[in-house]
């Protein structure tokens, strides 16, 4: 997924929104999200993703929120 970062965001601040859905043009919003359907197509899409990159460059850092 994409994080949008508003035009007029303020260093320090996290400007989030009061309801659901976020308006990108104020506030943080996550946009594209993909979405899979089991645990082993995410597993499949990372080494994908990782097995064409250089071996020396396939180092990822997984953010877990929550």
């Amino acid at each position: 997924m994409d994080v949008t970062v508003p035009p007029a965001h303020v260093l320090g601040a996290l400007e989030r929104p009061l309801t659901l859905a976020p308006d990108p043009r104020t506030e943080f919003a996550l946009v594209n999200p993909t979405l899979y359907g089991t645990v082993h197509a995410f597993a499949d899409e990372i080494d994908r993703h990782l097995a064409q990159r250089p071996r020396y460059s396939r180092e990822m850092l997984v953010f877990i929120h929550g």
